[in-house]
């Protein structure tokens, strides 16, 4: 996934917004949302089994991540990224989520990312790069995360996306505008492609927004393949209630 954007805490009745699109080979689709597990809402990987971006709909709780790209080649041996964000979606609070996310990056090999954790009471990004984890926690605001390391200098990318979304807005034009991002094409100041993106082995094969709400319902909007020519289907039935 290319785009991971969350306004957190800027928007009345909406904690949680985020909005991403999923870059991949074309030859590694995903489902369409649904029910992963009792309490998990997602698209599912299905080369490897695990999620790029998740809710635990009891719990309020988004997980997401975005690869990082590197100067080192991706290991093709290294454990799923997409596991981890499964992993910590269905991690018990009652445990140091930050020191569950450790074990693992200990226990196995993985290729870099970046990953979003976020409640309304709390949110984090950890980036994994150069065998480092560093891990901070976010302020309200807009957060905007590509294939750059998160804590790098924002790439054309990320400044793009926080050029066009205005978190004073309405709900309805908040999620207006995170359609516009992400059906955005062309090509950014710095020579980069814009979000959407139509290459020749890999594009955006999905885009997903979700809108976490305290007492309002919460909005889930998924597309089946690149924004720009799949629209948006709603499926925010999925966030209503957990399955028995």
């Amino acid at each position: 996934m290319c785009l991971l954007a969350m306004l957190y805490r800027s928007v009345a009745g909406f904690p949680l917004i985020v909005a991403a699109n999923r870059d991949e080979y074309y030859d590694r689709p995903g489902s369409e949302p649904g029910f992963i597990s009792p309490k998990v809402v997602a698209g599912r990987d299905k080369r490897a089994g695990g999620t790029w971006l998740g809710v635990n709909v009891p719990a309020g709780r988004i997980v997401g991540l975005t690869n990082v790209h590197s100067s080192i080649p991706a290991d093709p041996r290294a454990r799923s990224r997409g596991l981890l964000c499964m992993e910590l979606l269905l991690a018990d609070p009652q445990h140091d989520i930050k020191q569950q996310l450790k074990q693992q990056l200990a226990q196995s090999q993985h290729n870099p990312f970046n990953l979003l954790f976020a409640t309304a009471g709390s949110a984090w990004i950890a980036c994994w790069h150069d065998n480092a984890l560093v891990v901070e926690d976010i302020k309200p605001g807009l957060c905007v995360l590509t294939n750059t390391p998160a804590f790098a200098p924002a790439d054309a990318r990320a400044r793009w996306t926080w050029s066009m979304i205005k978190a004073g807005d309405s709900i309805e034009g908040i999620i207006t505008g995170l359609e516009r991002v992400c059906r955005s094409h062309g090509v950014l100041p710095d020579g980069s492609d814009a979000l959407c993106v139509h290459g020749g082995k890999s594009g955006t094969l999905s885009s997903t927004i979700i809108a976490i709400g305290d007492n309002q319902p919460s909005r889930y909007l998924h597309a089946q393949g690149p924004p720009c020519r799949s629209a948006y289907k709603d499926y925010s039935f999925l966030l209503a209630k957990e399955r028995g």
